[in-house]
């Protein structure tokens, strides 16, 4: 056990200090928006009441809770010396740390075969993808994960944990948060049996944190209630029939194939094991299997597309694959397994540093961009902040160029007002801002 633990600490130390030497530059509009809000609340304080552009104006982010943008923001705001586009990602990296302990625990650890799940999580395309990325897609499925492997511990501490993960799950992903009770149910009755007053305990922990957030946000914002607001503007129009979204297709089939394409090879794998299993199956199987249909399901319903909503499906298909194939991983020495575990452990730096020196070599043209508005940025202004850069052409679904802007020359892109020209004259651009 110690030689994983050493492990583990040599690979975040490791990651740590390449993201924080050799920054990568983020320019999807997800990852923008949410480095410019957290260095935001790391300015102001308004660690409840964050605001974004939208619809032509500075507005209260009420999209999603702000729980995944809080440690980026006390990074940026007491880690001296941390450059601010580097703490998002350092940040999204400890997150990452936590998912991977908690797949670990949840697959039996060194006397299960939490390194097989662990190789499997690891490399998985859209947990590559989404490690160099700033967002609520790994944070919200580590405080899933972190929720349901503190529950099984035995330890008086485990329910206090698993109340303040389902309390992170609510202030990271909303409504999304609702499959943390089901999987403690679920893995009460058909994974390892144990009473439910313990996860009663724990969920009432985390809907008095929910609570106490509203609270929060009402006295930093206008007054109004973040739940109310949230359920209006994202919550009820995504339920079927009330959509504002246009969808191509069927949403079920959309999920279905992304569901089978990224979990390659180990959806391959698991269902080649898996009916030789029907008969004697392990706990983790019918726990994972539930996972797996109530994240289908639930993103089925909704009417959006969007593989980020499948993310917290991918630690199930890991510990899954690890329980199916867990007699082939125990008929190796423990010498190969602590290789392998280690091997698997160490690919977190391997993968980031893979990742950041493939990205810079691509120099695509918002990668370019982006390094040339960070450099008009770092002359300062003649003001004391940049100026807000008004236009008539922005249009509502204008949102990665908008807190692009944001994140890379520290400025907003609103709407001008109809009394006043747009200032200042700019083709918005990304390849044109790069050759300006």
């Amino acid at each position: 056990m110690r030689g994983h633990r050493i492990a583990a600490g040599v690979a975040m130390t490791l990651a740590s200090a390449w993201l924080t030497l050799d920054v990568a530059t983020l320019t999807d509009g997800d990852s923008c928006l949410y480095g410019a809000m957290s260095r935001e609340i790391a300015k102001e304080g308004n660690w409840a009441a964050p605001t974004w552009a939208k619809d032509g104006e500075q507005q209260f982010f009420r999209e999603n809770p702000p729980g995944a943008l809080w440690l980026a923001a006390f990074l940026q705001a007491f880690a001296t010396g941390l450059d601010d586009y580097a703490a998002p990602l350092l940040a999204n990296l400890w997150w990452l740390g936590l998912l991977t302990a908690a797949v670990w625990r949840l697959a039996g650890g060194r006397r299960g075969a939490g390194g097989l799940a662990v190789l499997a999580l690891l490399f998985m395309l859209p947990v590559a993808k989404y490690s160099l990325r700033a967002g609520l897609e790994i944070p919200f499925a580590a405080c899933v994960c972190a929720a349901l492997a503190s529950l099984r511990t035995r330890r008086r501490r485990g329910a206090l944990l698993a109340g303040l993960f389902f309390g992170g799950a609510l202030l990271t992903r909303g409504v999304f948060a609702g499959m943390v009770p089901l999987l403690w149910w679920m893995d009460a009755r058909v994974g390892h049996r144990r009473p439910l007053r313990r996860a009663l305990a724990a969920g009432v922990l985390g809907l008095t944190l929910a609570f106490a957030f509203d609270l929060a946000h009402r006295a930093q914002g206008d007054g109004a209630s973040f739940w109310w607001s949230y359920f209006q503007q994202q919550v009820w129009p995504s339920l079927p029939g009330a959509a504002p979204h246009p969808i191509s297709g069927s949403t079920w089939l959309y999920y279905a194939t992304r569901l089978g394409l990224y979990s390659l090879p180990w959806g391959l794998l698991i269902l080649w094991r898996l009916p030789s299993r029907l008969t004697r199956m392990r706990p983790e199987v019918p726990l994972c299997l539930g996972w797996l249909a109530l994240v289908y399901v639930g993103a089925s319903l909704g009417q959006r597309e969007g593989s980020r909503y499948l993310f917290v499906v991918w630690p199930a298909v890991a510990i899954l694959f690890s329980a199916l194939w867990r007699e082939d991983w125990e008929a190796l020495s423990q010498r190969w397994r602590t290789r392998l575990s280690v091997a698997a452990i160490l690919w977190i730096p391997v993968g980031l540093m893979a990742g950041t020196m493939l990205a810079r070599a691509q120099q695509d043209p918002w990668d370019i961009a982006a390094r040339r508005l960070q450099e008009r940025a770092s002359y300062g202004w003649e003001q004391e902040e940049a100026p807000i850069i008004r236009r008539d052409s922005f249009f509502p679904g204008d949102d990665r160029l908008k807190q692009f802007l944001r994140w890379h020359l520290g400025t907003w892109a609103l709407w001008a007002p109809e009394s006043s020209p747009p200032i200042p004259e700019w083709e918005l651009i990304p390849w044109e801002l790069a050759e300006s």
